[in-house]
């Protein structure tokens, strides 16, 4: 690795690690903002408090494994790990679950509501199998990643044209299910073309791989920035809807 690809994923590595912290700010807003929150919103606020903790983990378990690697040794053998790709599952399941319900719920009115649900429980089932029986626990594997990166790119997409359609009393810079949508849509689309491009990427071009990750986590920032608004604006859900509770 030359000095300057070396430089750069330093800053990719300290980038990502910064990334899990500031993902507390939209929690914090999301608590401070709870008593305006309607259903769809706190599953939103638990979608994220979960990937947070997945975060979190994810970069426990990297930074035990590079101290005290000597403990795990073992393990990592016996089970032929070679990286951390295994960790990809929990994300996965965590969107086509949490993500998933989220959409289902704003979508109730329309009849891809039921479509959204049982296409979500089957991925959820199909890439728990795939991840432990077929592909397997030791690559990233071609089907999960993909199926994600579609998947959280379609349901935005799909809810961002119900939004321009319905005629709505808020306008949509004051509807957190708009910038929430954008928290998913801009940075997906990034996450995407990158999942679909990034082994040939990675193949011919090192140092170019490192700075598209670079760009990704400045897209995932703005996620995180989009997120805070829409639990910011979260006391006009009671002109969208008729609140519920959990």
């Amino acid at each position: 690795m030359d000095n300057e690809i070396k430089f750069y994923n330093e800053i990719l590595i300290s980038f990502g690690k910064i990334l899990v912290l500031l993902q507390l700010i939209p929690i914090s807003v999301g608590i401070l903002k709870w008593r305006y929150l309607n259903k769809p919103l706190k599953i939103f606020w638990y979608f994220c408090t979960t990937y947070f903790i997945i975060d979190l983990f994810v970069q426990i378990l990297i930074w035990f494994v590079s101290n005290y690697y000597s403990y795990v040794k073992s393990i990592v053998v016996s089970l032929h790990i070679k990286d951390f790709s295994f960790t990809g599952i929990l994300y996965f399941l965590n969107n086509f679950s949490l993500l998933g319900y989220f959409y289902f719920l704003v979508l109730k009115k329309t009849k891809l509501s039921p479509i959204i649900k049982w296409i979500s429980i089957i991925l959820w089932i199909v890439s728990l199998i795939n991840y432990l029986f077929i592909e397997g626990y030791t690559v990233v594997g071609i089907f999960n990643p993909t199926a994600d990166a579609i998947y959280c790119f379609v349901l935005p997409c799909i809810f961002m044209w119900y939004l321009y359609n319905e005629n709505g009393k808020v306008p949509l810079s004051k509807n957190p299910y708009f910038w929430i949508n954008l928290r998913f849509l801009i940075p997906n689309l990034i996450s995407l073309v990158f999942k679909l491009f990034g082994n040939k990427i990675q193949n011919t071009d090192s140092l170019l791989f490192v700075k598209i990750g670079i760009l990704q986590n400045g897209i995932w920032l703005v996620g995180l920035i989009f997120a805070c608004i829409g639990f910011y604006y979260a006391r006009y859900t009671k002109y969208l809807s008729k609140p519920t509770t959990l």
